[in-house]
């Protein structure tokens, strides 16, 4: 559970730095028209790899380079389940809506404050409200707390978030509702590019449990993630991803490779991209 935690407070470190105003996770350049993103596992057979289709996702884009709609299909060619993203006359998204065979699985909604500020977030299961989170701004922007609750209006975990004269985000704290630490903190260090260099995470008692540190490329793709663990006085690699792009003219990603720590292919990112 706490690696889950983890995770997701890091993926909200990007995601929460962005400016929220619509959906846009491949991040393309040169606004296209359709993605097509396929995911393939690589298997090993002896000494050969061979590459085994998960699923394919299709995108579709607005002139404005918001996504507008996602669907899903398995390697049989079934649909898994298909995205609809909906905006305000502003451009910030207002909700989307997560479908699976014909029966709306999850709705999220989202309301916004006169500077395009994120306010509040609700996820809806079927027939019901399955959370809520409620985001709070520093003057210059940045968001320092966000409030998260279950549908019946209990505390599940309150986030606070610390910034550098940069803007960046340096700190991570979790509590619970009276206060106390849920979690241990997070910190992380940024290169001279403005990119994650280093993320440090940290037991109740402020000891150092573990830390990641990450490679990019010239494009601020991440290349390398090494996790190191601390044992002792001892400071132990325990494991090491690479990933691998490819490049179009237009200066997007159309193919990744990812290495596990045997330096061996484990996953494959092809994208199909229609201008």
């Amino acid at each position: 559970m706490r690696y889950i935690y983890i995770l997701t407070i890091l993926s909200l470190t990007l995601y929460s730095c962005s400016n929220f105003k619509f959906i846009d996770r491949q991040g393309f350049k040169s606004n296209p028209k359709i993605v097509e993103s396929s995911w393939f596992k690589i298997i090993k057979k002896d000494t050969l790899f061979e590459k085994k289709l998960i699923n394919k996702d299709i995108y579709y884009f607005d002139k404005k380079g918001r996504t507008i709609k996602n669907l899903c299909y398995k390697s049989d060619s079934s649909k898994c389940y298909s995205k609809k993203y909906n905006y305000d006359k502003y451009g910030n998204i207002i909700e989307y809506i997560y479908g699976k065979d014909s029966t709306v699985v999850r709705h999220n909604k989202f309301v916004f404050n006169k500077k395009g500020k994120l306010l509040s977030e609700q996820s809806t299961g079927i027939d019901k409200i399955t959370n809520m989170v409620f985001y709070k701004y520093d003057k210059n922007g940045n968001n320092i707390e966000e409030l998260i609750m279950n549908e019946d209006n209990t505390f599940i975990r309150k986030s606070v978030f610390e910034y550098n004269k940069k803007n960046q985000r340096v700190s991570l704290k979790s509590f619970n509702e009276n206060g106390t630490p849920k979690e241990g903190k997070i910190t992380i260090s940024y290169d001279i590019d403005g990119n994650e260099y280093e993320s440090r995470v940290y037991d109740l008692k402020d000891r150092l449990m573990y830390f990641y540190r990450e490679d990019y490329d010239k494009f601020n793709n991440k290349i390398l993630t090494e996790k190191y663990s601390i044992k002792g006085k001892d400071t132990i690699l325990s494991s090491a991803s690479k990933i691998e792009y490819i490049y179009d003219e237009k200066g997007n990603v159309i193919k990744e490779t990812h290495f596990n720590q045997k330096k061996e292919p484990s996953w494959v990112y092809e994208h199909e991209i229609s201008y």
